[in-house]
């Protein structure tokens, strides 16, 4: 995803688990990995972050799952 005008890293990894859920809308079951803790622990605590609105839809979007977990993953286990 490229995002020319977006230049927070935290922002874009929420965009890219808003449409990584886009994505499996016809999974019931799903999980997302992400390797920004940051982003994983807002949608955990539902906090207000500056990209607020985009955690919001990710949250409205959990319900649309009979189950959905958004974990964290660190860098190393990317390969």
């Amino acid at each position: 995803m490229f995002r020319p005008y977006i230049q927070d890293p935290s922002t874009l990894e929420a965009l890219a688990i808003r449409e990584a859920m886009a994505l499996a809308l016809y999974e019931r079951d799903t999980r997302i990995a992400s390797d920004c803790k940051v982003v994983v622990d807002d949608i955990v605590k539902k906090t207000s972050p500056p990209f607020g609105a985009i955690l919001h839809e990710i949250l409205d979007r959990v319900a649309m799952f009979n189950s959905c977990n958004i974990g964290f993953e660190s860098k190393s286990s990317n390969f």
